[in-house]
């Protein structure tokens, strides 16, 4: 794309519907903040638009909906409040405000849903171009689709465009129509600021339909034009059911977009990869397993079945082994982790540590060559570099008055199995602890603490 065109998409501006209440969603939490591969449908919606680097983004909202309004200023993009819902095109006034001229973008508008999650960066990006390469007053984007239902058909005589009818109001032979409305139209500035504010109320709500717009360019013999998108250009959520295959498809393409990037992955259809998860080449992945927020995998690492990992970063050849969860941890190169280990946030595991199955981890860091191996929890600790750590060990973080406290081990210690180290305690490098010790004092360099009751043998005590 020439340097021209790039300048006239940043110069447009858009609008974006989000007004709605989604009541068919069944649900408290408003629908466009329903995600999508983990992000709200808004906010991936908005992402697109930024991502070409349109500057001019303007999201129409109802009122009740103050929180849709904190994730659009935490985006940077601004919010009009449509009090009385008159329809799309009462919303699209409302967003453009009383000076059409002066208050949009000087390549024109454009406009689309908030609920359509699945739009991409190539697509919106090929549509707009057409668009403002077209020198049409206004162009719709199409789809086809082999069950159009209930989608406004696009009606045509050749190439040009005739009208949009709605499927309530269109008559059998115009039903047999595949073509459809996406809700996608682009409009010149110049198109708006004749025809917008002479919309018509129809219907019996007494609402202003966007797509009136078709019908004043007709009257007028203003130039139109129709540019066919794909089928996820006309994907919209609406209920439960689309919010689930809109998560479908979304994870399919991530899946697939990974494949063509040398990423292997098996059992695809049981994989989850969020929308904020970065996963390198070379990486091997075997679902059923889900990987979230700003997870980054980094090249040679290898994911088992069954494992959880949530906002966390592995260095290059990390091994998770089966049903390991991780929150909020840092692996670091060449690490084995699990399996059935548990990785809380503040973990940082540097190169080579191996944490086995059924240990616990939490806001503690273990240095190069360190290990815990099986049956052990770790919080609020340092370990260090080749110490390693027994089976049942526990270091006692929380004490009665209800604060958390620090174990500090150095490096090359040996923790026998059945330790349990009170915090606040420090244990010397080099220095060995006892199977079955509880350690309350601070212990040396090279010392050795064992802290045992003393072992009685009666003979012959059981008479039976």
């Amino acid at each position: 794309m020439n340097q021209n065109l790039e300048d006239k998409i940043k110069k447009t501006t858009v609008v974006i519907m989000a007004a709605g209440h989604g009541t068919r969603m069944k649900s408290i939490l408003p629908k466009v903040l329903h995600k999508v591969s983990g992000t709200p449908m808004l906010e991936r919606v908005i992402r697109v638009f930024k991502s070409l680097g349109v500057e001019d983004i303007r999201v129409v909202l109802n009122p009740d909906h103050k929180v849709i309004a904190e994730l659009c200023e935490h985006l940077k993009v601004k919010v009009v409040f449509q009090e009385n819902p008159q329809g799309t095109g009462h919303a699209v006034q409302l967003a453009l405000g009383s000076d059409t001229d002066s208050g949009i973008g000087s390549e024109g508008v454009f406009i689309s849903n908030g609920d359509h999650p699945l739009l991409s960066q190539e697509e919106i990006q090929g549509l707009l171009s057409k668009a403002l390469l077209s020198d049409s007053d206004l162009t719709i984007v199409s789809a086809c689709l082999p069950e159009p239902g209930r989608f406004g058909r696009v009606v045509k005589q050749g190439s040009k465009l005739l009208k949009i009818v709605e499927a309530s109001d269109a008559s059998a032979e115009e039903l047999q129509i595949d073509e459809i409305y996406t809700g996608l139209m682009w409009a010149s500035q110049s198109f708006l600021s004749e025809h917008l504010s002479n919309l018509k109320q129809q219907g019996p709500k007494k609402e202003y339909y966007l797509t009136e717009l078709v019908e004043k360019a007709i009257e007028s013999q203003a130039s139109t034009e129709v540019v066919e998108g794909s089928e996820l250009c006309a994907f919209g959520v609406n209920n439960q059911a689309q919010l689930s295959e809109a998560n479908t498809i979304a994870n399919t393409l991530r899946i697939q977009e990974l494949w063509g990037a040398g990423v292997t992955v098996l059992q695809p259809e049981t994989v989850w990869i969020e929308d904020g998860v970065v996963v390198e080449p070379n990486v091997h992945i075997t679902g059923p397993c889900y990987l979230k927020s700003e997870t980054l995998i980094k090249s040679g690492s290898r994911i088992e079945p069954n494992c959880w990992i949530e906002n966390s970063i592995l260095e290059k050849g990390v091994h998770l082994k089966f049903s390991s969860h991780l929150e909020k941890a840092q692996i670091g190169e060449s690490s084995v982790v699990g399996p059935f280990a548990r990785l809380r946030p503040g973990t940082v595991l540097e190169e080579d540590v191996k944490i086995g199955n059924f240990v616990e981890v939490k806001k503690a860091t273990f240095k190069k060559g360190a290990k815990a191996s099986h049956l052990t929890y770790i919080g609020d600790a340092e370990v260090g570099e080749d110490t390693n750590i027994g089976c049942g060990v526990i270091t006692c973080n929380y004490a009665v008055d209800k604060k958390k406290y620090k174990t500090v081990i150095g490096r090359d210690c040996f923790v026998g199995s059945d330790v349990q180290l009170v915090a606040p305690v420090t244990v010397g490098d080099g220095a060995v602890i006892g199977s079955g010790t509880t350690v309350t004092k601070d212990v040396p360099s090279k010392a050795l603490a064992v802290g045992r009751a003393k072992q009685v043998i009666k003979e012959n005590y059981n008479k039976g």
